[in-house]
């Protein structure tokens, strides 16, 4: 009777165990789910395709239930914060990411040319938020220079598909094949959200010049030089700036056209529990009225009048007395200006938030562990 009992609950263990094993396989099937496809199109403004331009995408991060940008991976210790999802702010962040990927040599997921119609697609990717960047091609005697781009793949409301698929279209500047061989060129350093620190910023900063993503030569930047350095460089050469170390406290936007590079850290503060807030002034005024005066000024004459006659001399004495009274009304203002250092909180630290991976190894775990048990018990009988 206990050698049956022992077969019996053997084999319900042996059971339990490949049941763990298969919710292990499957939860891992599940959080590798990806099927979207982004499609790129990259043609010139009379429709001929830029067949030839070699374009990379690269996954940022996503979006958590607060709606703010979420770094992973290769970035996740960039010192860059998306405050909101308005064009001009996902454009400043595309230029930075790709200023990093260029110069840290950060490896892409996929990589792709665009083809004679006009286009380039790249499967299997997840929902998130995700960077293309491209590298210029020489076309026809014109540069092509394309703007990397910051691109969400959402989850679809298709029965069957997870992710729905993206076509997007790329922007770029179109230049003439520059005719000579220097060109002048010039970077600045901007720093916002910070004037009641301005005495907490560093004294210099030093900033890497590259070309063709090798370092070529490391300026400093400090008070005396305004924060500005101009060189001379290889006009068809490919330029960028980096700050070597971003101060503590500040995040840091990297901006550039043809020649013009500006490098902008703003005061933000991020703390380990992903609070981002960013100090601000408020000004308190005090305003002082005075109000003056009336002032009366007092003139009094006196005369003496002699009238002569045959019969004799007559003297007459006349006072006069005139009042002239001037009024004069004034207001005199003093104002007090106060500023106030604030903290304004932009985000709060959220649950978390996508695929956890802690059941895969309790699940594999703890199935492995039946089986022994319940395998044990039949070899038993």
């Amino acid at each position: 009777m206990r050698t049956r009992f022992c077969c019996r609950l053997g084999s319900v263990l042996c059971a339990a165990a490949v049941v763990l094993w298969l919710i292990a396989g499957l939860w891992i099937t599940s959080a590798a789910s990806a099927d979207g496809m982004l499609t790129l199109v990259c043609k010139t403004t009379d429709n001929a395709p830029l067949n030839g331009m070699y374009w990379h995408i690269y996954r940022v991060g996503e979006k958590n239930a607060a709606n703010q940008l979420v770094m992973e991976g290769a970035f996740e210790e960039y010192p860059i914060y998306l405050e909101d999802w308005t064009a001009d702010s996902m454009s400043e962040a595309a230029s930075t990411l790709e200023n990093y990927v260029v110069l840290d040599h950060i490896l892409p997921m996929q990589s792709g040319t665009i083809g004679a119609d006009g286009t380039v697609s790249f499967e299997g990717l997840e929902a998130g938020l995700y960077l293309l960047s491209g590298e210029r091609l020489m076309q026809n005697d014109m540069l092509y220079i394309p703007s990397p781009m910051l691109v969400e793949m959402a989850d679809s409301d298709e029965a069957g598909k997870e992710v729905a698929d993206l076509t997007v279209y790329a922007k770029y500047q179109a230049l003439r094949r520059p005719t000579v061989s220097d060109q002048v060129y010039r970077v600045r350093k901007i720093w916002r959200f910070d004037d009641s620190f301005a005495q907490l910023r560093p004294v210099e900063l030093k900033v890497g010049l590259y070309c063709n993503g090798t370092l070529e030569e490391t300026v400093v930047l400090n008070q005396e030089n305004d924060w500005t350095y101009e060189w001379a460089g290889d006009a068809t050469s490919e330029w960028r700036v980096k700050e070597i170390e971003v101060p503590g406290d500040y995040t840091v936007i990297y901006r550039n056209n043809e020649t013009q590079y500006v490098i902008v850290n703003n005061r933000w503060t991020v703390d380990s529990s992903g609070v981002v807030s960013r100090p601000t002034e408020t000004m308190t005024t005090t305003t002082t009225t005075t109000t003056t005066t009336t002032t009366t000024t007092t003139t009094t004459t006196t005369g003496t009048e002699t009238t002569t006659t045959t019969e004799g001399t007559t003297t007459a004495s006349a006072t006069t007395t005139q009042t002239t009274t001037k009024t004069t009304t004034g207001k005199t203002t003093t104002t007090t200006i106060t500023r106030k250092t604030t903290t304004t909180t932009s985000s709060v630290k959220l649950p978390q938030t996508g695929q956890l991976w802690w059941p895969v190894p309790v699940c594999g775990a703890s199935g492995l562990v039946l089986f022994v048990i319940g395998w044990r018990l039949n070899q038993k009988k």
